[in-house]
């Protein structure tokens, strides 16, 4: 079991030459076209209001539904009595503030590279990856060493909070947000679909909104951290 960062080969002398990563904003993931790649409900909590019902019928208890998001579908109503209504089936989706992403798998290579290669397509099929040695050292050299190549800022003043986890694959529809299921959108959160990509994400919090959606950052030293490995023995 290791941590690895899938990649085009023509990429990998940008990881251990130039010691360069490349980090994306949830916006650049959700609105990507490719599904491989992309995932439209990066950066979003959906949350699903079944057989609520209000006692009053007025216009504030009417948008209590549009409290938890920016776009309603589905909306009925049934009128089930004097003054109560009944709201059924709202689904609304709420927008997370601005991310960054960074992401390796973790698991076993083998078991990795062969999901990798089913879910794949010519266009966007990896052909190398890199071994990370120590991977909770070699997300703190980014944090404490990275510099943006476009300003020349220091990571770590760009973005004041960062942190690592393992992503858990699970249904995103978590119930209403009075419900006591309910709970805001996490970048540690994704549907089933993509468990196959076994991901381990370095999430960085930016103190401005007002970034390109892709940095390059340089680290040096960061090459120590990598192995290049073969496909050819697996």
């Amino acid at each position: 079991m290791g941590y690895y960062k899938f990649l085009h080969s023509g990429d990998v002398p940008r990881c251990l030459k130039d010691e360069t990563i490349v980090i994306s904003s949830n916006k650049f993931f959700a609105e990507h076209p490719d599904p491989w790649i992309g995932d439209e409900n990066e950066g979003r909590s959906i949350t699903h209001i079944n057989d609520y019902t209000i006692n009053e019928v007025t216009k504030e208890a009417i948008d209590i539904a549009e409290r938890v998001g920016v776009k309603l579908t589905g909306f009925k109503q049934d009128t089930i009595g004097i003054n109560k209504i009944k709201l059924q089936g709202i689904i609304s989706i709420k927008k997370a503030s601005k991310y960054y992403i960074y992401s390796l798998s973790h698991g076993d290579l083998k078991n990795i590279k062969k999901d990798f290669d089913l879910h794949g397509h010519d266009n966007f099929r990896y052909d190398a990856a890199l071994e990370i040695i120590d991977a909770d050292s070699y997300f703190k050299h980014i944090w404490c060493f990275g510099v943006d190549t476009q300003s020349g800022h220091a990571i770590k003043n760009i973005f004041p909070k960062s942190a690592h986890h393992p992503v858990e694959y699970r249904p995103k529809i978590l119930g209403a947000e009075n419900n006591p299921n309910y709970e805001p959108s996490s970048p540690l959160i994704k549907e089933l679909q993509y468990s196959w990509q076994c991901e381990h994400r370095a999430l960085f919090f930016p103190n401005s909104p007002l970034l390109p959606e892709k940095l390059i950052i340089h680290v040096p030293g960061i090459a120590v951290f990598l192995r290049q490995v073969s496909f050819v023995d697996i």
